[in-house]
């Protein structure tokens, strides 16, 4: 009688331990499914957007793509085009404009003009010129002037009486007219070539 209770537990013991697995194993297999399934990202669920990472120096190579250039760039090739066609067409342009068989012509500045000019100016200051006391008159000497005014008195006056006086100062006009026109060329040339070499790094 004792030796069958023993049976009996043992029996009982080695069924509870077998129901018992069972339905551990029936769970496991109840839930690996349904984490398998949640695993699984849905057809309809969108992925997260990814944004594209900010460009910074030193990091990545960097392309001027879509975007403007920085000043230095138009601003260099505007000045490099400027001081081309300065120098390679308009200061010429202005040049010939006023030049005569392949020289420039400047009415007034030539020998024939200028130095017959010089040449009365230098007998008028010469050493030995004399001047009267009529000539000291005319030129304006008073008598409380001293030699060294009334002499540059009678010498100015001297240099006026020029002959060819007016035609000269005509003459000189002209050619004032065309170095402005181009000096003007000139210095844009010379602040434009000055700029581009500011501006080269």
């Amino acid at each position: 009688m004792k030796h069958l209770k023993v049976v009996i537990l043992i029996t009982a013991a080695v069924w509870f331990f077998v129901s018992l697995t069972n339905i551990s194993y029936a769970e496991q297999r109840a839930i690996v499914p349904k984490q398998i399934q949640n695993s699984v990202p849905s057809a309809t669920t969108q992925a997260p957007a990814t944004s594209t990472p900010a460009i910074k120096p030193l990091q990545q190579s960097l392309i001027l793509q879509g975007s403007l250039p920085p000043i230095i760039c138009p601003a260099t090739v505007n000045t490099i085009n400027d001081v081309i066609k300065l120098a390679q067409t308009d200061v010429p342009k202005a040049v010939q404009a006023y030049t005569n068989q392949g020289s420039i012509d400047f009415p007034g500045t030539s020998e024939n003009v200028a130095g017959v000019y010089r040449s009365y100016v230098q007998d008028c200051c010469s050493p030995n010129k004399s001047f009267t006391v009529q000539d000291q008159k005319n030129a304006g000497c008073t008598n409380s002037d001293n030699v060294s005014l009334c002499m540059e008195k009678v010498i100015k006056h001297c240099i006026s009486k020029y002959p060819q006086r007016s035609s000269l100062n005509g003459l000189l006009f002209q050619s004032v007219q065309k170095t402005n026109n181009v000096n003007a060329k000139i210095t844009q040339l010379h602040d434009k070539i000055n700029q581009l070499r500011n501006m080269i790094p």
